[in-house]
C-alpha cells in the first residue's frame, strides 16, 4: 500500500511542475507582448476613433481633459498605442463604478 502512495504523489508532484511550467511560460508569453514592436506604434486619430467606436468630440475632450496624450503633426494628431494599452488596462474594471452613475467622461 506505501508503495501506491508514494507512486501517486509521485504522479501528483510530475503534474504539478507540468502546471507550474505551463503557468510560467504564459507569463513569459505576457512579457514578451509588452515589449512588442507593436506597443510602440502610433495610430491616426481616425484609427482611434474608429476602433475605440468614439466620436471626434470625444476624442477631443479626452485629450483637452488628459485622458490621452497625443503627437501632432501637420495638423494630424497622432497616439501611442502602448498609452492606449495603459488606458484601456486602467479602466478594464471600471464597470462596477459605471453601473453606479459615475461620469465617463464624455
Amino acid at each position: 500500500m506505501q508503495m501506491e502512495e508514494i507512486r501517486i504523489n509521485y504522479d501528483l508532484d510530475k503534474d504539478l511542475e507540468k502546471k507550474i511550467n505551463e503557468i510560467h511560460s504564459m507569463l513569459k508569453e505576457i512579457a514578451d507582448l509588452k515589449k512588442s514592436p507593436l506597443s510602440s506604434l502610433w495610430i491616426p486619430s481616425e484609427v482611434l476613433r474608429n476602433d475605440l467606436g468614439i466620436k471626434a468630440r470625444t476624442e477631443f475632450l479626452w485629450r483637452e481633459k488628459g485622458v490621452i496624450k497625443c503627437s501632432k503633426i501637420r495638423g494630424k494628431n497622432y497616439y501611442k498605442v502602448s498609452d492606449l494599452l495603459d488606458l484601456l488596462s486602467e479602466n478594464y474594471n471600471r464597470t462596477d463604478e459605471l453601473k453606479n452613475g459615475e461620469d465617463t467622461g464624455e
